[in-house]
């Protein structure tokens, strides 16, 4: 710690100031303005699927405050225009296969200024992402607008559920095509079975009415393996990649060994003989193979298995480390199958029936 530091004070009063005088530049002639984006990944074979546009105020830092000193202004609709706008002018050079997400308040999204510039522009690969409360009886006019952007290919998302009630409103109302878990929920999700516990209600939720689940703020690797293992489709944060100009990728090291399709084990002979006459099956997703489904706990740690048309069997986690009498001891306790895992807590395989009492 540095002792002889200087202090600096920031005036509050001049940082709006600041950031309604930059609100107010960008809507009269866009100049302070610039777009970076960051990349989402899909968590069963680690492909950026999407690229989030975010706003970026030269020395203003805070984003926010710009948009809120826009709201001072009466300028909201006009600056929210202008930022979207130029993020879909880069749709243009966007990575095939990927969709640009935008954000739009659902207080504007059906403005004369939001509805002129989504007039020009070709939706088919754009996701609508909806950032504020709605009160309930704007959801009718809000569900009215979303129908024509649809229509023409956009898909819409839902932000920060998880945060309040408005996420589960939005949820519930307008049946979104993706949910995005808010990040204060993701951070430390691997440390707080609490958060994990909301983590896989909304994915829970979300599945059932057909929405793909999105992960913000995975800063970390146990993090994304977390999300794995609660059923999370895809992720977006500073563990994958930061924010960026152009359209950044991400390390394929960061993701490897976490995501579904690189939990792929073969074991060998000795193991096989060890367990006989159990069946054992690997892996060829996390938590499943053919014909396996798995339930976990909200930390994810397995709790059921069900084998093709079997029922759910009561089941253990073993690390495969601990060999032989750590599956053995689990079924002898009441475990109807084992899943193996590695330790990280990879799913290897899974053991369904007894195993024999002496070794081969």
């Amino acid at each position: 710690m540095e002792h002889n530091a200087a202090v600096v004070t920031v005036d509050p009063v001049d940082e709006v100031v600041h950031a309604s005088a930059r609100a107010a530049e960008v809507v009269a002639s866009g100049r302070g303005l610039s777009i970076v984006h960051q990349p989402i990944v899909e968590l069963d074979h680690g492909t950026i699927v999407g690229y989030e546009a975010l706003a970026r105020f030269g020395e203003v830092r805070d984003t926010q405050a710009v948009f809120e000193g826009g709201q001072l202004l009466g300028l909201g609709p006009e600056l929210e225009a202008r930022v979207l706008a130029r993020a879909l002018a880069g749709s243009r050079r966007l990575v095939r296969g990927c969709r640009l997400h935008v954000n739009v308040s659902p207080s504007v999204l059906g403005s004369r200024r939001i509805s002129a510039v989504l007039a020009g522009a070709r939706l088919e690969r754009i996701v609508i992402e909806l950032t504020e409360h709605v009160p309930a009886h704007d959801l009718a006019e809000l569900q009215r607008v979303l129908v024509g952007l649809r229509a023409r290919g956009a898909l819409v998302a839902v932000d920060d559920v998880g945060s309040g009630f408005s996420g589960a409103e939005l949820l519930l109302g307008l049946r979104p095509d993706i949910v995005k878990v808010d990040p204060t929920l993701v951070r430390g999700l691997a440390l707080h079975e609490g958060r994990a516990g909301v983590v896989a209600t909304v994915v829970a939720a979300a599945h059932r009415v057909g929405a793909r689940v999105v992960a913000e703020g995975v800063e970390d690797r146990t993090t994304l393996e977390a999300c794995v293992r609660l059923g999370v489709d895809a992720a977006q944060g500073y563990w994958l990649a930061r924010p960026a100009r152009g359209f950044p990728r991400v390390d394929p090291e960061r993701v490897a060994g976490i995501v579904r399709a690189d939990r792929r084990v073969l074991f060998g002979t000795a193991l096989a003989s060890a367990l006989a006459p159990a069946r054992f099956v690997p892996a060829r997703e996390p938590l499943r193979g053919e014909g396996i489904r798995v339930g976990v706990d909200p930390l994810g740690r397995a709790v059921w298995v069900a084998l093709g048309w079997r029922g759910p069997l009561r089941a253990r986690e073993v690390a495969v480390r601990e060999g032989f009498e750590a599956v053995q001891a689990a079924l002898s306790a009441g475990a109807e199958a084992v899943v193996l895992v590695d330790d990280e807590r990879r799913a290897l395989g899974v053991v369904i029936g007894k195993v024999e009492a002496s070794r081969p």
